[in-house]
């Protein structure tokens, strides 16, 4: 799910304004909010759904002159004809008339302040777009106009072709339909999913422990500050702005190779495969990409997702019992199993079918990514499936099996498993 940014002052009906964005999308995962007609309730409200609402131009203002604001957000819905503020504190005055003579509405004249700020309010919306797209780069395909008001849209486009500038994407509230569709594709587009995850991931992360020094010699144990570094350098691989395929995989390929890059320094052999059978699938990662980055070729969304997720669960010491809410967020780019029906399809599951060699399954890859052309392709199916070859054993009699140890279903390893399995074994 990715966030969005909602700058409306609602001179209509709130409700209905509400509605026409955000109804299909609600309906659809259940969500019934609870504000009573009140705007200041529904702007809390709609913080744990990954809607920010600003309702005055100022507020909207501040919103996206703030970097750490603007880095929690992909899309922005904006009205046009905004109040220019409901309260503005003494020190913020000076600020705020100086946009006003920027602008042109304002000569520094106190007795034309008022009329100043009227003349403001129905360019609001233009001036924090103008703000967005040119000052700080803001793609404008990620940004909606949305207004009620056929004279307000007259003079917004007027406003463009004086400015020579091409309009933006364009509706009014009453467009309901057409408004809730895109949302809904705002919300579940893969690159921005993955990306709010991820950011949201590598932010929460910085206040965990890091259990990887649990395996790290003495002298080489990263710090505090080296940690927050390492999380702040995944979040540069993931702009704001999708880049063109061919590049996206490359950043892609520089994220993984920058992600698994402290496994150079892990005791390997200090790590209980029973405690954490991630562990060895990221030692294969950490060799392949970076000997073999050209077998990394067929990346999606969920790929690098699923690498993320395993590698932050053996880096840092997360909760066995509860999945963070940035791993919820990036499992929606999954097409997961039935809660009800994981656990026996997991216990049909015939690991044989996939792997019928006594080798070490990760030996196997290797191998096999050295040997048949034909098997690279398969390189992210393969990774997919170690997550439970690291936990099974080789029987003479009875081939790969499973331990008879089944992940609780409250826990996260049940919800990675699920949500993962069909990326292993549907093919």
């Amino acid at each position: 799910m990715s966030n969005i940014l909602w700058i409306e002052d609602f001179e209509s009906d709130i409700a209905q304004a509400t509605d026409a964005l955000f109804q299909d999308e609600f309906k659809k995962n259940g969500i019934h909010l609870e504000y009573g007609g009140d705007s200041g309730r529904l702007k809390d409200v709609l913080v744990p759904h990954g809607i920010f609402l600003r309702t005055t131009f100022w507020d909207g203002w501040k919103f996206i002159r703030t970097a750490s604001e603007m880095e929690t957000i992909e899309y922005i819905v904006l009205d046009i004809d905004l109040k220019a503020f409901i309260r503005l504190r003494p020190e913020e005055k000076d600020d705020f008339d100086s946009l006003l003579y920027r602008f042109g509405y304002w000569d520094g004249n106190d007795d034309k302040r008022a009329l100043a700020i009227a003349r403001l309010k129905r360019f609001a919306g233009y001036h924090l777009y103008i703000e967005l797209i040119h000052t700080f780069g803001f793609p404008k395909e990620n940004i909606l106009i949305c207004s009620n008001h056929a004279d307000t849209l007259n003079y917004f486009e007027d406003a463009f072709k004086k400015a020579k500038i091409d309009k933006p994407i364009q509706f009014k509230k009453s467009e309901g339909k057409e408004l809730s569709n895109i949302i809904c594709e705002w919300r579940e587009h893969s690159y921005y999913v993955l990306r709010r995850g991820v950011l949201d991931g590598c932010s929460e992360l910085k206040t965990k422990k890091a259990i990887i020094n649990e395996y790290i010699q003495d002298g080489n144990q990263l710090g505090a500050d080296y940690l927050k570094d390492y999380l702040n350098s995944l979040k540069l691989f993931l702009p704001l702005r999708q880049p063109q395929k061919t590049v996206l995989l490359n950043y892609y390929k520089l994220f993984i190779r920058t992600l698994v890059h402290e496994c150079d320094l892990i005791e390997w052999d200090e790590i209980n495969p029973h405690n954490d059978h991630k562990a060895p699938i990221l030692k294969k990662i950490r060799n392949l990409i970076t000997h073999e980055s050209s077998l990394f070729n067929l990346l999606s969304e969920s790929d690098v997702a699923y690498l993320f997720l395993l590698t932050m669960r053996t880096f840092f010491g997360l909760p066995s019992d509860a999945t963070q809410a940035y791993e919820k967020k990036l499992l929606t780019l999954f097409d997961p199993i039935d809660s009800n029906n994981y656990i026996s399809t997991r216990n049909k599951l015939v690991l044989d079918t996939f792997h019928h060699e006594k080798t070490d399954f990760m030996v196997y890859v290797g191998a096999q990514m050295k040997s048949n052309g034909q098997e690279k392709e398969k390189l992210m199916t393969y990774l997919f499936q170690a997550l439970w070859f690291a936990q099974a054993s080789h029987d003479s009699t009875h081939g790969w099996e499973l331990s008879a140890k089944e992940p609780d279903i409250d826990s996260p390893e049940f919800e990675f498993e699920r949500h993962f399995f069909n990326k292993a074994f549907s093919n």
